[in-house]
């Protein structure tokens, strides 16, 4: 089989990986990946809530080898956890992630984002076999700016509302681990936000609010049509994050190597009315505009990828018409109501991606 994306799928064969946040969308999708690697892969998250769907769907209680559902602020279960694992990967994508959910209990939102990574990055230093530490934050870390051009990894980092903000002390955290720490643990930061794909059911997320209006036939309120955002598929920063830690794993760390972008190609740079007109081109859609809308969130947000591209090889293989069909596809399975049929679609979508 032709190995499209260049993964080195021998190396995940047994690597013993902590996931935490593995009932998220992100989170499920990775899981059910490298299960499919054959990876060992254990979750650390709060139980599924109504929107998280994928861990059920995914079968992923039968594909992990343990799912723990405890807060990551609880510091004694997760060291626990970890400590009885002893993972030589951890991925961290537990966060409280959705911005108005952050604007409206900032207080929840920056303990959750800020103290459950230090609880899990304080585990972490005690972990005799871990090597990589991945922090999944945002594309939100940086500071707005005028000039609308993509944002590089040297940045500055900053934010003037509670979700960002609270990602980029996660963010910063995470690096200095690497200067005060000096171990043989490699601790990274993997940037990439407005990811797309089938069975995303959060709140308040504009893909996910055109597949509820599909489904209920319902008009869609739209918050902001002028927005620009690098939308891609959840493959395509998945795909990246596991780049670097294949990149970084036997690698003596160095600055160059705390962070990274993962953005789509500038094509896929659109407003939030343009991805609305071609789902609408697909399958009718109705919709609204919300001028009621009170919470600030940058206008435009893209990244600059050109390091992941030079020294990873990493790159996005699918369109954003692609990925809108992909999308639909995967709605209409799952509006037959088969768990069995929706799984093998997704297994079928990651080796589609992932091992052709």
């Amino acid at each position: 089989m032709e190995n499209l994306v260049n993964l080195n799928i021998k190396f995940w064969h047994n690597k013993k990986i902590i996931i935490t946040g593995h009932t998220g969308f992100k989170g499920a999708w990775l899981s059910l990946i490298l299960s499919i690697f054959g990876s060992k892969v254990y979750g650390y998250s709060l139980k599924p809530n109504r929107e998280q769907k994928l861990f059920k769907l995914f079968n992923l209680q039968n594909k992990l080898m343990d799912s723990k559902f405890a807060n990551i602020l609880d510091y004694n279960s997760l060291k626990k956890f970890c400590k009885k694992v002893q993972p030589d990967i951890i991925i961290h994508m537990a966060s409280q992630s959705l911005v108005i959910d952050a604007y409206k209990n900032p207080r929840i939102n920056l303990e959750t984002n800020i103290q459950g990574t230090v609880n899990l990055l304080d585990v972490s230093d005690n972990l005799s076999n871990l090597k990589v530490f991945i922090n999944v934050t945002t594309d939100k870390v940086y500071q707005e700016s005028n000039s609308k051009y993509p944002f590089k990894e040297i940045d500055i980092l900053n934010s003037n509302e509670p979700y960002g903000i609270s990602k980029v002390c996660s963010d910063l955290i995470t690096q200095s681990y690497n200067s005060f720490k000096q171990g043989k643990t490699k601790y990274c930061v993997v940037r990439s936000g407005n990811v797309i794909g089938g069975g995303d059911f959060s709140k308040n997320r504009i893909v996910p609010d055109i597949i509820r209006s599909y489904n209920s036939n319902s008009k869609l309120n739209i918050r902001n049509p002028d927005h620009i955002r690098p939308w891609q598929h959840v493959f395509e920063p998945l795909n990246g994050y596991l780049k670097v830690i294949e990149y970084v794993y036997d690698k003596k760390i160095t600055k160059n190597l705390y962070s990274w972008n993962f953005g789509p190609k500038k094509n896929s740079f659109i407003s939030v009315l343009k991805l609305i007109e071609k789902f609408n081109n697909l399958k009718k859609l109705k919709y609204t505009f919300n001028s009621k809308y009170n919470y600030k969130e940058n206008s435009y947000l893209a990244l600059n990828s050109n390091k992941a591209k030079e020294l990873l090889n990493w790159s996005n293989y699918l369109t954003i018409d692609q990925i809108i069909k992909s999308v639909l596809e995967w709605n209409d399975i799952y509006l037959k109501n088969n768990q069995k049929e929706i799984e093998l679609l997704s297994i079928n979508h990651v080796k589609d991606y992932f091992l052709r």
